[in-house]
């Protein structure tokens, strides 16, 4: 009886998780609207015609031929063509992203096919850009960060039906101009571990032990606080306890545990000599050795009343570190940088707290006050989902522009004008929603079209994807589907709508309706 009534809850709930997602591909086919503010559910477009051309690149042969087909936008927007993006959908210089190892990266310094950490997932840069320089907005954040970006950057946002601000499931993607103060920023659930067998949970302890209060001699040894009659007392049990069971040579003293281990030591040596180059060389842990490291950690944090740790350190490097690690545990973090802390030296210290709201529910990022940011170098990247995470502010955004809207606009334009060199017909938007390997769902969408190719149709598609090229020689939608999907995910379905165009207005035209998954 219990494993009948689980078979009808699951069912039930990917029933139901489907026709969730249906429902907004059916609703938004069937909306009226102008081509310029054309934006599908799943995935967010471009929303004005500067914006894609700015955005796009021109060296392709096959997007040069539908260019050179549209005269009229040629000459309104010839100046996009060459020297700088004008785009307006950028980041300054400097921006930190996370990479799929866990490392942290210049957006400068990011290349087509890398790979990246988007809405607690990996996914793959298709295009980088240098937009140049810009005035920004600077957001200032209760999590102790400032995110700084220009005004028509793209930003996820929690917002009611109505549009108001609250903590509801419900995001959407507007630009930063847009924000307003209390606005709830989209923030990534859980990173996931990346450990390909499990660690020793003893010696990731160790290490985080080190991490927090440890330092390297020049001899073939390394020392980690531990105070004989102090609070860290127990920290200098554990010590002797794992050096004794391992035959590892230790020399407690009145302040410190002395291991002089040599391949010990070149180990510890690799997560920084002193405090201020402290890290975390290898973030791949596993659940326990998470733990343990953490726990290993928070040996020299200073925990108030109510439990709340803090996290001090003057590595840059290992501040955001640590709040990568506890998001792995999915939670949130509150960073702040002290210049002015009253301590030994004058080096800048961050603190990090772990944010925990009332009954275990972690916090929320929500907007505090929003400046006039200065002019500074500006770049943007696109990838594979529309979604990217700022591990300096702990955010998702938005930083992928679709091409499909547009590739349906210059398509139907040029075929209107007869000005292909090929015979097309059939120019629509394709919309694919499809549950993940992962179990989450997912989509994309894509111009299709069909074409006269050797006395027969075949269709092709046009996407964000493979780098903007045309994708052709397939035999129907279905086949578009298939490769779409092929490898990671499962078609939910898929709806077709064809376009038109009158008085410069995108007209979608819902002509297919295909659900692939059946009932009992």
């Amino acid at each position: 009886m219990k494993i009948w009534l689980l078979r009808v809850g699951v069912w039930l709930t990917l029933k139901l998780r489907v026709y969730y997602v249906w429902s907004r591909v059916y609703q938004w086919l069937y909306e009226k609207r102008k081509w310029s503010q054309v934006t599908i559910p799943l995935f967010p477009t471009f929303k004005d015609i500067e914006e894609i051309v700015g955005a796009m690149e021109w060296h392709k042969d096959s997007w040069r031929e539908l260019w050179d087909a549209i005269s009229s936008p040629q000459a309104a927007y010839g100046k996009h063509l060459k020297g700088e993006r004008t785009s307006h959908d950028c980041l300054p210089a400097g921006t930190l992203l996370l990479r799929n190892d866990y490392s942290f990266v210049p957006i400068e310094h990011v290349k087509i096919g890398d790979t990246v950490i988007g809405n607690g997932s990996s996914v793959r840069i298709l295009k980088t850009w240098r937009k140049g320089i810009k005035p920004t907005l600077v957001f200032r954040l209760n999590n102790g960060c400032s995110l700084t970006c220009t005004a028509d950057h793209k930003i996820f946002v929690h917002r009611g039906i109505r549009g108001g601000v609250g903590r509801t499931k419900k995001v959407q993607c507007i630009r930063a101009k847009e924000v307003h103060v209390g606005d709830i920023l989209l923030q990534p659930q859980k990173f996931p571990l990346q450990a390909e067998s499990p660690r020793d949970t003893k010696l990731a302890w160790l290490e985080g032990t080190y991490v927090a209060d440890g330092w390297v001699s020049r001899y073939n040894q390394f020392y980690v606080a531990a105070l004989e009659n102090g609070t860290k007392h127990s920290n200098r049990e554990r010590i002797q306890k794992f050096c004794t069971a391992r035959g590892i040579y230790f020399k407690p003293t009145r302040k410190c545990v002395a291991i002089g281990d040599k391949i010990l030591t070149a180990h510890m040596r690799t997560f920084g000599i002193g405090a201020p180059q402290k890290h975390v060389p290898n973030m791949a842990f596993d659940k326990k050795s998470l733990n343990s490291f953490l726990l290993g950690v928070q040996n020299d944090a200073s925990t108030a009343a109510s439990g709340t740790i803090t996290y001090n350190t003057t590595s840059v490097q290992l501040a955001l570190q640590l709040r990568v690690l506890h998001r792995m545990r999915g939670e949130s973090t509150h960073l702040r940088r002290r210049d002015n802390h009253g301590g030994l030296g004058d080096k800048p210290i961050y603190r990090i707290i772990p944010r925990t709201g009332i009954r275990g529910r972690f916090k929320s990022t929500t907007v505090r006050e929003i400046a006039i940011g200065p002019e500074v170098e500006t770049y943007d990247v696109m990838t594979e989902s529309g979604e990217i995470y700022l591990p300096e502010c702990d955010i998702v955004v938005h930083n992928c522009d679709d091409i499909s809207i547009f590739a349906a606009f210059c398509l139907e334009r040029a075929r209107k004008n007869g000005n292909l060199t090929r015979t097309v017909t059939d120019v629509g938007l394709l919309s694919c929603p499809w549950l993940k390997n992962t179990g989450k769902v997912g989509g994309h969408n894509v111009c299709a079209f069909a074409y006269r190719n050797n006395g027969g149709v075949k269709w092709a598609s046009i996407s964000n994807w493979y780098d903007g090229e045309i994708q052709w020689d397939f035999s129907d939608k279905e086949d578009i589907i298939k490769k779409m999907t092929a490898g990671f995910a499962t078609s939910l379905g898929w709806a077709y709508a064809r376009v038109s165009l009158k008085k410069e207005k995108l007209r979608l035209k819902p002509t297919e309706y295909h659900w692939n998954v059946k009932g009992d």
